[in-house]
């Protein structure tokens, strides 16, 4: 019995020892796999990381985009008032161009009766008359925003013009200052071409002269070697004379 217990012992310590192997072996490889899961987990984190901040700013452009879609129909709208503001300010132009036509052709008809009262009275009465009630029709029924709109506008027009007067003036010294600077460049260049010019015409007249005074003395030695000549000729003529006087 004692035997079979101790073999029992002996067999269940080697399958212990066996185990511990088992279990080391178990250990070293759960942590090679903890090293390689580490990195992953880190990718991981960081794609998460990554992902968050897209989403915030996707739901950020999304946000840009739901307002400027605001306000482009903002200024859609606005730009459809202005063109039909636009329409009626034209059909309005029109209708006081026509206006002020008929009330001149009635002033100058008015005007041919000028020396005859009764008729002057008349045909004022029925010239001028409907244009004056028309006239004060339309001002009773002008609307207050219009009136406001118009005056906007008009200070807008005279605020725009009054910008670009500032503009133009400021380009035109702009503009004058470059064309005196270019005027006083010209002025430098053309004096400069005139002192060139004339230190040419001096160069050229030095440069006659030196061959003016070359070419006499050239003529100066000539003119002395060939007077060198018939002496020598006249004294060799001399010679056989007077040895003839002697014999």
């Amino acid at each position: 019995m004692i035997g079979d217990k101790e073999k029992k012992i002996y067999t269940l310590k080697k399958k212990t020892q066996e185990l511990e192997k088992f279990k080391f072996v178990l250990d070293y490889k759960i942590k090679e796999l903890k090293r390689d899961i580490a990195p992953r987990g880190m990718e991981i984190t960081r794609l998460k990381k990554e992902t968050n901040d897209m989403d915030k700013n996707l739901r950020h452009y999304n946000k840009i985009n739901a307002n400027l879609g605001f306000i482009v129909d903002h200024l859609r709208k606005r730009q459809e008032k202005m063109q039909k503001q636009i329409k009626q300010n034209r059909a309005k132009i029109r209708s006081n161009d026509i206006f002020i036509k008929g009330f001149k052709n009635a002033v100058y008809w008015v005007v041919q009766y000028i020396d005859d009262f009764d008729q002057l009275k008349r045909v004022v009465h029925e010239n001028l008359y409907p244009y004056v009630k028309d006239q004060e029709m339309k001002n009773v029924e002008i609307d207050p925003d219009i009136k406001k709109e118009y005056e906007n506008q008009r200070r807008y027009l005279d605020n725009s013009k009054n910008s670009l007067k500032k503009r133009l003036e400021k380009e035109q010294q702009i503009h004058k200052e470059d064309n005196m600077n270019i005027m006083r460049e010209n002025i430098k260049l053309i004096k400069m071409i005139s002192d060139l010019r004339t230190k040419v015409k001096e160069l050229k007249t030095e440069e006659k002269r030196t061959r003016t005074e070359a070419k006499m003395r050239a003529n100066q030695s000539q003119m002395m070697q060939d007077g060198a000549s018939p002496e020598e000729g006249d004294q060799s003529m001399r010679q056989p004379e007077q040895q003839m006087s002697l014999q």
